[in-house]
């Protein structure tokens, strides 16, 4: 499950690189529904 949040973590900073602007965000590991890898739900306020 690691190797899939490192995953996750790499296109999360790729969209935000600035540190200072970047979304909170809460990770919980859990197993997936359905045979899937990663579920995320992303919420993000620009403006």
């Amino acid at each position: 499950m690691d190797r899939h949040r490192a995953a996750l973590n790499d296109a999360w900073t790729a969209t935000f690189p600035d540190p200072d602007s970047m979304p909170a965000r809460q990770v919980v590991a859990a197993p997936p529904d359905g045979g899937a890898l990663v579920h995320a739900d992303l919420l993000s306020w620009l403006g």
